[in-house]
């Protein structure tokens, strides 16, 4: 059987829920706010593993960074999630919280929130990325 884990990452300390329902998973998502709550990862050995950091407010947007990292035999591989609103590939940033630090993310990697739950729903229920696009 699959085992979820999610992994709440806050500034000197971490919670861990072992096979948290979709609901629990949500409502967790809904407090990554770039200040009080600004990691968090979904993770199955089986399947890889997907983060979130961030939830920053930018000019009135909470603003994420997602990255999942699939268990592969082919090795280290990646995919962060693209703004499909922005077009512009290492031109522009926006720094937004990661562990408790501001780092610099690219524009292109930051979505809102209803895209940052999507892809979150679909790896959580498939074990896929979402159709959405990711570089």
């Amino acid at each position: 059987m699959n085992q979820w884990e999610l992994i709440i990452l806050m500034p000197n300390c971490e919670e861990k829920y072992l096979n948290p329902t979709w609901e629990q998973i949500k409502k967790h998502l809904e407090y990554v706010d770039g200040d009080h709550l600004d990691n968090l990862v979904l993770t199955n050995p089986s399947i890889g593993e997907m983060i979130v950091c961030g939830g920053n407010k930018i000019r009135g947007k909470s603003l994420y960074g997602v990255s999942c990292f699939p268990t592969s035999g082919n090795g280290y591989i990646e995919y962060n999630l693209l703004n499909p609103e922005v077009k512009t590939r290492d031109e522009e940033f926006e720094e937004i919280t990661t562990q408790g630090v501001g780092v610099h993310h690219n524009k292109e990697f930051l979505v809102e929130f209803d895209d940052m739950l999507k892809a979150f729903e679909v790896f959580y229920r498939t074990g896929k990325l979402s159709e959405q696009d990711w570089f």
